[in-house]
Parts: C-alpha cells; sequence; structure tokens
C-alpha cells in the first residue's frame, strides 16, 4: 500500500457518514521515504506506528514531523501519556495490535458495534472467550 491510499477500512468509515477515518500503511523499508510521508500525514491528528522491537520507523516519522507547524500526534511504543502501547519487549500478536487500536478508536468513535468487538478482543486477550463445540 502507498502512504496516503485510503484503506478499505477508512472507506467503510467514511460511508457509514464518521469524520474519523483511519488509513492504514504497511511499511517495511528504510531508510524511511519523506516526501511520502508528508503527504500521508498531511491533516492527521494522530499518526499511530505499529512495528516490533526497537521504534526505528517510529523515531524517524518524528525526526521528519519534528519542523512542522501542524503536525499529527505521533504515537507507538508509548501513549501520549508515556503508557506502553506497543512496548519492544515480549510478543505483538494481532490481539494486542487490534486491543489498542480499538482502544483509541473507541476514544473517537462511540459506537456499540465497535464496544462489543472490543469487549470480544479483550475477552480474547484475557482467555475468556468460550469457543462453540464442533
Amino acid at each position: 500500500m502507498l502512504w496516503g491510499q485510503p484503506s478499505p477500512t477508512s472507506e467503510s468509515i467514511k460511508k457509514r457518514g464518521r469524520r474519523s477515518a483511519f488509513h492504514l500503511q504497511s511499511r517495511s523499508l528504510l531508510p524511511l521515504e519523506t516526501a511520502g510521508l508528508l503527504r500521508f500525514a498531511d491533516g492527521l491528528e494522530d499518526l499511530i506506528v505499529v512495528e516490533e522491537k526497537r521504534g526505528l520507523v517510529e523515531t524517524q516519522i518524528v525526526k521528519a514531523l519534528y519542523n512542522l507547524d501542524r503536525r499529527p500526534r505521533v504515537v507507538g511504543k508509548f501513549d501520549e501519556a508515556g503508557a506502553d502501547l506497543f512496548p519492544s519487549t515480549g510478543e505483538l500478536n494481532p490481539l494486542k495490535v487490534a486491543r489498542a487500536l480499538g482502544q483509541r478508536l473507541a476514544l473517537r468513535i462511540d459506537s456499540p458495534d465497535l464496544r462489543q468487538r472490543l469487549s470480544q478482543v479483550e475477552d480474547r486477550c484475557r482467555g475468556t472467550t468460550r469457543y462453540p463445540p464442533l
């Protein structure tokens, strides 16, 4: 996916009349392509960086956006309050990512569907989900 290309998820949110939208970006190449990042980040309020181990990409993003007059809040290894969001240690599995993204999205969007799905993710993270018998 290219920088700034709306994801199917963000298009779905827009169709529902929501103001907030997620634009997903998957990158694995370093160094970061700054011009594309600047286009992607233009107008965003938040930019969430999900990466395993050290925050290499997050650090590059923060440096690239630092001198902008209007820049998004960048979170990754830690949230804006300094609490762990996607820690450098331990396994970063899909449930942990889904929980962190869902919690952040729930702060912006009041949706019964979102709350229900987030509750299901929380149950799975705690291991309390009951699966129907086969």
